[in-house]
């Protein structure tokens, strides 16, 4: 494995950069690690409509070759985390499969 240090800005970072409050549609595609993204969304703060992020239900063991530390925390287990947190935040969880991908969609009920 190579290591490699870029710059990264967060959510939140993004969101107070631009005055972005509300969110129609947020599609987040970062293999393997949408439910990250997710878990770092105070989702108190923002009212976002709708979020698609992929459907990546891998056992936790096929992370422990470069995340062992973590694994435990990604994949199906990382997900179902996610999932949760979303429901509680009033979101219903839709499955789709389309030319896009096989992702999870999450709508708010208002």
């Amino acid at each position: 494995m190579v290591k490699i240090t870029t710059k990264s800005i967060t959510f939140d970072e993004t969101c107070r950069l631009h005055n972005i409050t509300t969110i129609q549609y947020l599609q987040i595609d970062t293999e393997g690690f949408d439910s990250e993204i997710i878990k770092m969304i105070d989702l108190s703060k923002y009212t976002i409509t709708n979020i698609r992020f992929e459907k990546w239900n891998f056992n936790p063991e096929c992370f422990t070759k470069h995340n062992n530390d973590l694994s435990n925390e990604l994949g199906m287990n990382c997900v179902n985390s996610v999932i949760n947190k979303l429901k509680m935040h009033s979101y219903s969880i839709n499955e789709i499969n389309d030319s896009d991908g096989n992702d999870y969609v999450a709508v708010l009920n208002q």
